[in-house]
């Protein structure tokens, strides 16, 4: 029995958030920035985090960070995740342009499903999505474990071959076949889905894209702001 092919009429937009609807700095590095200024990390659990960090973009293994896991002191989970919501309103969305909003309603109009795909904490980037009206939010997991966050284990990271692999998936769930979709992105690291794409939508990009983008002649926006 064959499978239902993809519907060459639907098309998923799938945009980015740190360096392409954010400008840097990053929405991690500003949450952590928040986090200490409001007190509610110590000093060892935020050492903890930047190395967890590292472990998760380069691959690096840190076996004693196997026991270990962060936790807001004495907040629980569920403050965690309040904490996120409340960073994401007042810190994140009123740097983000304008053009973004009206860009997402665009898209939507014209019957493309919004997807916000991102390496940024899902604890920050749902809030975001929602403030933006993006229809699904896929982007970095944690696990919790006895009321506490464990950064050393992650379920979900859109990064690289894991956010096409991500994008793939989402897209034979909702029967859309990602060669006709949109994708916007600002680093190497996003190329591996802009290639697969009908439309890369490049913004602001790293040195390495920027050759990338010439080769394939992929039109460039040198500004945070939305072209559809």
């Amino acid at each position: 029995m064959h499978g239902l092919s993809a519907d060459t009429k639907k098309q998923a937009v799938f945009f980015d958030l740190d360096g392409t609807i954010l400008a840097k700095p990053n929405c991690t590095y500003l949450y952590l920035k928040y986090l200490w200024k409001q007190k509610h990390v110590s000093l060892t659990n935020l050492i903890k985090f930047i190395l967890l960090l590292i472990r998760s973009f380069l691959g690096i293994q840190i076996p004693w960070l196997r026991r270990s896991y962060f936790s807001y002191d004495p907040f629980s989970a569920t403050n965690f995740l309040k904490t996120g919501r409340v960073f994401a309103q007042k810190i994140i969305v009123p740097k983000i342009d304008k053009s973004w909003f009206a860009c997402v309603q665009q898209y939507k109009k014209q019957g493309g499903i919004t997807v916000l795909l991102t390496g940024a904490p899902a604890v920050v980037a749902v809030s975001v999505a929602r403030c933006l009206d993006i229809d699904y939010c896929i982007a970095t997991k944690f696990y919790f474990r006895d009321n506490k966050v464990n950064f050393y284990k992650i379920s979900i990271h859109p990064h690289a071959e894991s956010k096409l692999s991500i994008a793939r998936k989402f897209c034979q769930r909702n029967n859309i076949d990602l060669s006709n979709c949109i994708a916007y992105g600002n680093s190497i690291h996003d190329a591996p889905l802009l290639l697969q794409v009908k439309v890369p939508k490049i913004i602001v990009p790293d040195r390495k894209l920027k050759r990338l983008s010439n080769d394939h002649k992929w039109q460039i926006s040198w500004q945070h702001k939305a072209h559809v």
